[in-house]
């Protein structure tokens, strides 16, 4: 009895972890996928409705269009740096930096 309490304990405790909750957008260096396809389509929808709405004053439309290229490109090379295992957002330049450093 007291083991299925303790084991009860532990999984309340996972599942109540404050942490466990928490949005995360940047993960081992990159975008997470949601956040990239949101990116991304978000980007498409942009471009589509700067496009299609002939009713809107044409700086308004231009504008839409060249934030929808510059989202839907962000969401792509995300992407892309996901697929090659390119972390862009991770730490690791001062390594780099420092290894160039060396060899000159």
């Amino acid at each position: 009895m007291a083991k299925q309490l303790r084991l009860f304990q532990q999984a309340r405790k996972r599942l109540v972890h404050p942490g466990l909750f928490k949005m995360r957008i940047i993960e081992n260096g990159n975008f997470v996928r949601y956040f990239r396809l949101s990116i991304f389509l978000s980007g498409v929808f942009l471009i589509y409705f700067g496009l299609d709405l002939e009713g809107w004053n044409s700086t308004l439309r231009l504008a839409m269009v060249l934030i929808g290229i510059v989202f839907s490109s962000l969401g792509g090379y995300a992407s892309q740096a996901n697929l090659l295992q390119i972390r862009p957002f991770k730490t690791g330049y001062e390594k780099a930096r420092q290894s160039c450093d060396q060899d000159n």
